[in-house]
């Protein structure tokens, strides 16, 4: 998703893009190792602190969150 952003959008020279999009790549992953260490921290945080009773009791539906959230931002973006 940021990779775009990088390469400065669909009108990017090539020798540009290609040099910024190496750069995309890196900032990528760093994304992607940064939200995998914190979620994995979270999840251990909860689990070790409250254990799996507390999940149990107090779980709800991300799926549905999730579909939702999508579902308004491409509202959003199909009205702008």
């Amino acid at each position: 998703m940021v990779l775009p952003v990088v390469l400065g959008g669909a009108h990017a020279h090539h020798d540009m893009a290609v040099s910024q999009g190496a750069s995309g790549v890196w900032a990528t992953l760093i994304h992607t190792l940064g939200y995998f260490t914190v979620t994995a921290a979270a999840a251990l945080l909860v689990y070790q602190k409250f254990g799996l009773a507390m999940l149990r009791r107090s779980w709800f539906n991300l799926d549905l969150i999730w579909a939702i959230a999508l579902v308004v931002t491409g509202f959003v973006a199909l009205m702008a």
